[in-house]
């Protein structure tokens, strides 16, 4: 099973309200994407290929400053490339620059630093019998739909899940997917969402509630913490 791993890392991250890329911000006087790459390198999986997707103003910093520093002692092939101008485009640069020998891909968010590997090899047992698989947790709070500030509707906890990354796809199937992109009408959230768009069933398994998205300051001071508990510094 040959594995390649394309990472998201182009965003601005303007909802930290920092002076600099989300991404780029110091972690233990490691970098965010440090951390997240260093989650997969730190596992008994080997992704033969790592596609870095980093804003282009980024692409020297995180060749010569974030790489290097790495702890790792596999053959993979790590590429450093230019997003897009959005996720969309930045996936597409991704999987247009996929090896052939790819059976499947994972997509992951550069922001998600917590990635262990119970998690991995629940995604990698399940793309046995299908071909999309996204981990998932269970949704703590109640849902409500709003309209103008008023409540709509309460929909029900129990059918409801919090969707993660790293999300993964059989090569044909993601390939395929976003070949149809323009026939998506609305925004798109994730990746799974392409593939439901061609008809492919998207099998869900458990996800793990570290493995959350950094998108806030708040978020910062959380992961400092599991670091700490983790005794890195």
């Amino acid at each position: 099973m040959n594995l390649s791993l394309i990472i998201a890392s182009a965003g601005k991250g303007s909802r930290m309200k920092m002076d600099r890329r989300k991404q780029n911000i110091p972690i233990h006087n490691k970098p965010l994407l440090w951390h997240t790459l260093n989650s997969f390198l730190d596992v008994n999986i080997l992704f033969s290929d790592i596609y870095v997707m980093v804003n282009k103003k980024d692409i020297n910093y995180t060749k010569n400053h974030i790489i290097p520093d790495l702890y790792f002692d596999k053959e993979v092939n790590i590429h450093v490339l230019p997003g897009g101008h959005s996720r969309v485009e930045t996936i597409q640069n991704g999987i247009n620059s996929l090896n052939d020998l790819t059976d499947y891909v994972f997509i992951h968010d550069g922001a998600r630093p917590f990635v262990d590997e119970d998690l991995l090899n629940r995604l990698i047992t399940a793309l046995n019998d299908f071909n999309a698989v996204i981990p998932a947790v269970s949704v703590k709070d109640t849902i409500k739909v709003k309209n103008n500030s008023l409540v709509v509707n309460t929909l029900d906890r129990d059918s409801l899940v919090a969707v993660q990354t790293p999300q993964a796809f059989s090569y044909k199937i993601i390939k395929e997917a976003y070949e149809k992109v323009e026939n998506i009408e609305g925004k798109i959230y994730d990746d799974s969402l392409m593939v439901e768009n061609i008809g492919e069933p998207v099998k869900i398994v458990e996800g793990d509630y570290n493995n959350f998205k950094i998108t806030t300051k708040e978020d910062l001071y959380k992961a400092s913490h599991i670091l700490d508990k983790r005794g890195l510094e």
